[in-house]
C-alpha cells in the first residue's frame, strides 16, 4: 500500500465529495475519472509507481472515509475504461459496508418517503463478521449513539434488504446480537430462525451454518429515541423495504399503501400510520 505525500493530500481536498445518494454506477464513474486525474497530476513525482499502477480514490461524504487502492497492473491502458468500470463497481459494491452505518432519524424524517428509502438503501452499512460490541453503543470513538434503541436493518451483500426489525424495550447492544444466539430456545434469534425456515427441530450444526451465512451481511441502525416513532418507522421499512424476511398480512399492505404518497415528508407518512 502507497501512502500520498502531504502535497498530494492537500491536491485531494480539492476534488469533490461522493454523495450517499449517488448510485454504484456513477461511483464508478466519478472513480474511474478521480483515478486518470490522479495519475495524470502525480506521474513527475511517483513515475516508478504511478507509471505501473491504476489508483482509485474513494471520497465518502457519510462516513468521511477515504482509501487509496493501488492495483499493480503493468502497462494498463487507461482509455480501457470498460475494464477499469468492472473493477471500480467491484470496489464499490464492497465499500457500501464501510463508513458510517448510522442514519439520523430527524434528518431522515424531514425528507420525502421516496427520498428516506432511497437514502437507506445507499448508506453505507457494516458487516456483522466486523462488528463490535462498542459499534452498537457509540457512533465513533468519542460520541455514542443518540438512542439506543431504534430501528436497524440487515442487508445481504448485493444490498438488498433481508430483515428489519426494531429495539424499543432492548438497547442494540443486546437485541442485535441476540439474532445469533444458537438453538431453539433462544426465542431472540429470529434473523437465523426465518432463515432456516422454521422455529423448532433445528440442530446446533444447523444454527452453526445458518449464523456463518450472515456474516456477509450488512447492518443499519436508525437510532430514535421515541418508542411511538420506533414502532411506526418499522412499519413503514417493513412496507416499503420489502425485506425478504419480514411479513405483513395482504389487508394490511393494501391498507397503508392506498393511502400513502412517497412523495409526501416522511414526517407526515409516519403520521398516518398512528390513524
Amino acid at each position: 500500500m502507497w501512502y500520498p505525500t502531504s502535497s498530494i493530500q492537500s491536491d485531494f481536498q480539492e476534488l469533490p465529495s461522493v454523495s450517499h445518494k449517488s448510485t454504484y454506477q456513477e461511483l464508478s464513474i466519478i472513480s474511474l475519472r478521480l483515478a486518470q486525474i490522479l495519475i495524470l497530476t502525480t506521474i513527475h513525482r511517483i513515475y516508478p509507481i504511478a507509471s505501473s499502477c491504476y489508483t482509485i480514490l474513494i471520497s465518502m461524504a457519510t462516513g468521511k472515509l477515504y482509501l487509496l487502492i493501488i492495483f499493480p497492473f503493468k502497462r494498463m491502458n487507461l482509455q480501457n475504461n470498460s475494464l477499469l468500470l468492472q473493477f471500480s463497481s467491484i470496489i464499490f459494491r464492497r465499500c457500501i459496508f464501510m463508513g458510517k452505518f448510522v442514519i439520523d432519524f430527524k434528518e431522515l424524517s424531514s425528507i420525502t418517503g421516496k427520498e428516506a428509502i432511497d437514502s437507506i438503501k445507499r448508506s453505507p452499512k457494516k458487516r456483522l463478521g466486523e462488528i463490535t460490541l462498542y459499534d452498537l453503543i457509540f457512533e465513533t470513538k468519542t460520541k455514542a449513539l443518540k438512542s439506543m434503541h431504534g430501528v436497524y436493518l440487515f442487508f445481504s451483500l448485493q444490498n438488498k434488504c433481508k430483515y428489519v426489525g426494531k429495539c424499543s424495550s432492548r438497547h442494540f447492544i443486546t437485541r442485535i446480537p441476540a439474532h445469533l444466539a444458537l438453538g431453539d430456545e433462544a426465542w431472540m434469534n429470529t434473523l437465523l430462525k426465518k432463515m432456516m425456515g422454521k422455529t423448532n427441530g433445528n440442530s446446533i450444526m444447523d444454527y452453526q451454518k445458518t449464523a456463518k451465512e450472515t456474516k456477509e451481511f450488512g447492518l443499519l441502525l436508525i437510532p430514535v429515541a421515541k418508542k411511538e416513532d420506533i414502532f411506526i418507522l418499522e412499519k413503514f421499512l417493513r412496507l416499503f423495504m420489502c425485506p425478504e424476511l419480514n411479513s405483513y398480512s395482504d389487508s394490511f399492505t393494501e391498507r397503508h399503501e392506498n393511502i400513502i404518497n412517497l412523495n409526501d415528508p416522511l414526517r407526515k407518512i409516519l403520521k398516518s400510520f398512528k390513524k
